[in-house]
């Protein structure tokens, strides 16, 4: 039996195996007359990009059209991770939301501490993960979303932080 068809198999046991595969809610693929994950539309990706954007003065970018454009640089990771969970269509990952802040005029600087953030004048993506087989992750926005270091309780753990400029 070849590699290929031994690694479909084992995907497609523990999709059936597993009661949160996406063939158990075909209501996560729902899309748009434009075909665009519409769930995806209020992931935390989008949701942050849209509400880091309002803070810096930019008002003209929604989370539908920044999860649009999240989705035009392709779904294929998200249709992977679905397989597992149905909440794979809802991941955006860190270089899909730098390329969408430098796609609208930011600088984005990796930073390592939120410590290094001024909190009257930075505004930061950050990833906070919790207890990765309880899914846990999520992109907050510094400093609107509070308590960013405790969001998952003692399990938090800051991932990527994103100090955003205007170029």
């Amino acid at each position: 039996m070849g590699k290929l068809r031994r690694t479909a198999l084992w995907v497609m046991a523990i999709c059936l195996l597993n009661v949160s595969c996406i063939v158990f809610h075909p209501e996560q693929f729902r899309t748009d007359e434009l075909g665009y994950y519409i769930n995806h539309y209020n992931a935390c990706g989008p949701v942050a990009l849209e509400k880091a954007f309002e803070a810096l003065g930019d008002n003209d970018a929604s989370r539908v059209d920044l999860s649009r454009e999240i989705q035009d640089d392709g779904n294929a990771l998200r249709h992977f991770v679905s397989l597992l969970h149905y909440d794979g269509l809802l991941i955006t990952l860190p270089n899909e939301l730098k390329t969408i802040c430098k796609k609208h005029g930011y600088k984005v600087t990796e930073i390592d501490s939120l410590d290094e953030l001024d909190l009257e004048e930075d505004i930061a993506l950050v990833l906070v993960w919790g207890e990765i087989f309880k899914r846990e992750a999520h992109w907050l926005v510094f400093p609107i979303d509070t308590k960013i270091e405790s969001w998952y309780g003692g399990y938090t753990r800051i991932g990527k932080i994103f100090l955003l400029k205007k170029i």
